[in-house]
């Protein structure tokens, strides 16, 4: 998960994906499907990024749930074809929530995560070391839902 790609300029980078990744796997061990609608991704996220992301005029909790599947663990699926936008291949919001979009790790991925939990934690782990400054750690896993090693 450290390979994953994010937007980067100088010494801002964008959190957008570990921020899903984390999302997605506390939903994994509370045992959610592997698909999650968009509608509660968007609503769920949005504040994560407010909080933890860049200072930003808005907050697209879309790009993520969209651009995973470019870094190979993830799938969307939708009740009918997306529309991309003009400027890239990415589906406007409004799009995601008409057609009712899902999202989630690949198959295999989740059925790992699922069944072996201690990957699951090692994961956020190495996510937390890579994208997040160790101040902020705790803020996040709570924020996410994610028990930290030592906490209850």
């Amino acid at each position: 998960m450290a390979d994953l790609r994010i937007w980067k300029r100088g010494d801002q980078q964008a959190v957008h994906k570990p921020l899903l990744v984390l999302y997605a796997i506390d939903r994994v061990k509370r045992g959610s499907d592997r698909l999650l609608p968009f509608a509660e991704v968007d609503r769920d996220l949005k504040p994560l990024l407010e909080r933890f992301g860049p200072p930003r005029s808005a907050h697209h909790p879309e790009y993520p749930f969209w651009r995973l599947q470019n870094d190979g663990i993830w799938e969307v699926v939708s009740d009918a074809p997306l529309r991309s936008r003009a400027s890239n291949s990415d589906p406007l919001r409004s799009e995601l929530l008409a057609k009712g979009a899902r999202g989630g790790f690949k198959a295999e991925l989740f059925a790992t995560l699922k069944t072996e939990p201690h990957l699951a934690t090692e994961l956020c782990n190495e996510i937390f070391r890579t994208f997040f400054p160790e101040a902020i750690h705790l803020s996040i896993a709570e924020a996410v839902g994610i028990r930290m090693a030592g906490r209850p």
